[in-house]
């Protein structure tokens, strides 16, 4: 086990473990800019529209509110438990009446009064370990929240670029169909005149047609984008959006930090290792269930129709004898929590530097492979220029035309995909690398009146057996 034995004795709040991640040796990223993102990283495309978006999705969306609404439920468990720190006071009143004789002439009535109190003492730190687990929960559960905030920003500004690139591949389309639809006036021209078989006709006008079905799909490439960029910011598919904007120029790549730093800001790894916390204070109180409780009590009681008062005051020993091992059984599986808690931790900042890395290494590669398109695309261009000269010429057929053709709109298209993939690959790193940045909690709590207030993660020391 990777935390066996946490907690060997009833000693409150139990053996914290020492964050320790499996990439201490990982000094630096493969690559990395001038200057941190901004907190709220989308707004470094400087895309005002998509900016707006956003901030909407996090208010009126429905991931970002879910999130705020868990954290709520672990607030009220986290105060829950720091209430078994208090004494439990009850009040009672009762009443009553007799009557004597046959007639009920003498009739007795009688008012009770009582307060009873009870107190658990806390001798082997399971109810401060309880408060604790829930503290930490919370504090994971506040974590989330940022978490839920940057993944909405991200998948929105993919969404909204996923949009602009299909309405810059409808616009390509359209200048491709022109393009072809005027190759085949010049092709029926030759046909008519007898220069040309017929067959150059039937060739070009498939082509077209092909051009034409591409674009349908495309045209609905661009509402299905819409409709996701709706439901991220919890409005009906078909809800008004701003015009669609360029593809964006990427701004300077951002600086990506020591590893460490940058990764253990991130959300997502904070709320793995606060649950890694929780489950530490959960074998602490396993524990402590193994061992006598005392509890004290007291009452105060009228003796009827308030004419004198009784008084008693007890104290309680409880020892576990016999449970048939449940109680041991309840410490392993506490301490198999622990263990599920650092591994799951681990594995989220493992993948946290990789999400980083795959980002970097990706974007490097859309770059480079849109420079190589842009030279491709200049000679396409020069070659269909040619090509079209030389069959108006008579010095070539229709198939080299149209070969020209298909060849610069391919490579076209590709470049405006890689383009895009750089973008994606932007965002992607922006997310990877983003921190928490100012949320303001819902105004009105879903259900209730009461603001959420998140649990502060408990300030406890290791234990000292």
């Amino acid at each position: 086990m990777l935390v066996s034995g946490l907690v060997q004795s009833a000693c409150a709040g139990g053996q914290r473990p020492e964050p320790r991640t499996p990439i201490a040796a990982l000094g630096q990223f493969s690559t990395s800019g001038g200057r941190p993102a901004p907190p709220r990283f989308w707004t470094a495309f400087g895309d005002p529209a998509l900016d707006a978006l956003i901030e909407q999705a996090l208010v009126d969306g429905f991931d970002v509110p879910m999130a705020w609404a868990r954290l709520r439920q672990a607030d009220a468990a986290a105060r829950a438990a720091g209430a078994a720190r208090y004494p439990s006071v009850d009040a009672s009143v009762g009443g009553g009446a007799s009557a004597t004789g046959f007639d009920g002439a003498s009739t007795r009535t009688s008012v009770s009064v009582g307060v009873a109190a009870s107190y658990e003492l806390d001798l082997w730190g399971g109810v401060a370990a309880s408060r604790d687990a829930a503290g930490w929960s919370a504090h994971a559960a506040r974590a989330d929240v940022d978490a839920a905030a940057i993944t909405v920003a991200a998948q929105l500004a993919t969404a909204w670029y996923r949009r602009a690139t299909a309405v810059a591949e409808v616009a390509l389309l359209e200048q491709d169909l022109a393009t072809s639809e005027a190759t085949l006036a010049l092709v029926a021209a030759r046909v008519g005149g007898g220069v040309a078989p017929d067959s150059d006709r039937l060739r070009q006008t498939q082509a077209v047609e092909a051009l034409r079905g591409q674009l349908a799909v495309a045209r609905a490439a661009v509402r299905t984008q819409e409709h996701a960029i709706n439901a991220l910011r919890g409005a009906v598919p078909d809800a008004a959006l701003p015009a669609a904007t360029a593809v964006p120029t990427l701004p300077a790549l951002p600086a990506t930090g020591v590893p460490a730093t940058i990764l253990g800001q991130r959300p997502d790894v904070a709320a793995a290792w606060a649950r890694v916390e929780a489950a530490d204070r959960t074998v602490a109180q396993a524990v402590a269930e193994r061992y006598p409780r005392v509890s004290l009590s007291a009452s105060l009681a009228s003796t009827g129709q308030l004419e004198g008062w009784l008084a008693n005051l007890a104290a309680n020993l409880v020892a576990p004898l016999f449970d048939g091992g449940s109680r041991a059984a309840a410490v392993d599986r506490a301490r198999g929590g622990v263990d599920l808690a650092l591994l799951s931790y681990k594995q989220a900042v493992v993948a946290a530097a990789v999400e980083v890395e795959d980002a970097l290494v990706d974007e490097a590669a859309q770059a480079a492979l849109v420079a190589s398109l842009d030279r491709q695309l200049a000679l396409a261009a020069a070659t269909l220029t040619a090509v079209r000269e030389q069959y108006v010429a008579g010095a070539t057929d229709q198939l080299h035309v149209l070969a020209a053709e298909q060849s610069y709109q391919g490579v076209a298209r590709a470049r405006l995909s890689a383009a895009t993939q750089a973008v994606y690959a932007r965002i992607a790193l922006y997310r990877a690398l983003a921190g928490p940045f100012p949320l303001a909690a819902p105004a009105e709590p879903a259900v209730g009146t009461r603001n959420p207030q998140p649990a502060a993660a408990p300030a406890v020391e290791p234990s000292r057996g």
